[in-house]
């Protein structure tokens, strides 16, 4: 097992205690006010707030559940509701998707729930994760992840499912580590990363559990841009990556996106009942139960 899984597992996701790089830490979950002059609180739940500006296009959804943003049932459903209000405001054609913890933007589901679980604990879950992922592959919304640390599991998913990545340069992680946690990720995740760095790429990444540093995950196509600087700093460059899509017609994209995108989600939702019955299995099964353990003690 990698240093940085033992690392993210040692002590179980929700116990984590994360390593924040000095400076990284947020005293209060806005980023300075998601960085804007002007700022408008759209919504703020227990797991996640979103914030725009009168003066801009482009609204800011920030995760905030302590300590690792461990996906749980109600972390994907706040995040959907949050997105619901942003696409609900026809002024916004834009959102950023980062992390108020320091040096997390996630960790991935969350072991609290994985480990001794009851099977209407992982249906909730995975219903909610099934929701959220169709939500926001599919969403009008111009969609930029600004990844400011770990990012990794079900959380570099989610970050693939946007329509681009930009990740703040530092020691931390990029990838899907599902192999070496017992876990078996679903089609779809292949699928979304195969697109973004090719068959062979996204096979042995997924087949090794391979994290990746910041640098390397550029290099290899897994993130568009890299910053330098703060997590202000990424945000400012999330925020002017935004306006390329912004300068083209709102309506054009959001259509060529769907027609696009259109084939998987109908694949997933074709396939999700089945998929739930089987991760629901899988996750409750001896021999994945028996890795899991192993793998955070």
């Amino acid at each position: 097992m990698t240093a940085c899984v033992r690392f993210l597992l040692s002590k179980g996701l929700n116990r984590l205690c994360v390593h924040r790089p000095k400076g990284s830490f947020f005293p209060s979950c806005d980023i300075n006010r998601c960085v804007h002059s002007s700022t408008l609180l759209i919504m703020d739940t227990s797991n996640v707030q979103v914030c725009g500006s009168s003066e801009e296009q482009t609204a800011i959804l920030l995760m905030k559940r302590e300590k690792v943003n461990g996906f749980n049932q109600s972390l994907l459903e706040d995040f959907s509701k949050c997105l619901i209000a942003v696409e609900s405001n026809s002024k916004y054609n834009a959102l950023i998707i980062s992390s108020s913890i320091g040096g997390v933007f996630s960790a991935g589901l969350d072991f609290q729930v994985l480990l001794k679980p009851r099977r209407e604990d992982i249906e909730g879950l995975w219903n909610a994760m099934q929701d959220t992922w169709i939500h926001l592959y599919s969403t009008r919304l111009a969609t930029i992840a600004a990844i400011n640390g770990h990012c990794l599991g079900a959380g570099c998913a989610f970050a693939f499912l946007c329509d681009s990545r930009i990740a703040r340069a530092g020691d931390y992680k990029v990838g899907i580590i599902a192999a070496r946690v017992g876990i078996t990720a679903p089609l779809w995740v292949y699928e979304v990363f195969s697109q973004l760095v090719g068959f062979h790429q996204a096979e042995k990444s997924l087949l090794q559990g391979i994290s990746f540093t910041p640098l390397d995950a550029y290099n290899k196509g897994m993130v568009d841009e890299l910053s330098e600087g703060s997590d202000e700093d990424l945000i400012k460059s999330a925020t002017l990556m935004s306006q390329r899509y912004l300068s083209v017609s709102q309506d054009a994209r959001a259509e060529m996106k769907l027609v696009i995108r259109s084939s998987l989600v109908d694949k997933v939702k074709a396939n999700r009942k089945q998929e739930l019955n089987e991760f629901v299995d899988h996750i409750c099964s001896g021999k994945v139960q028996k890795y899991l353990h192993s793998a955070v003690h």
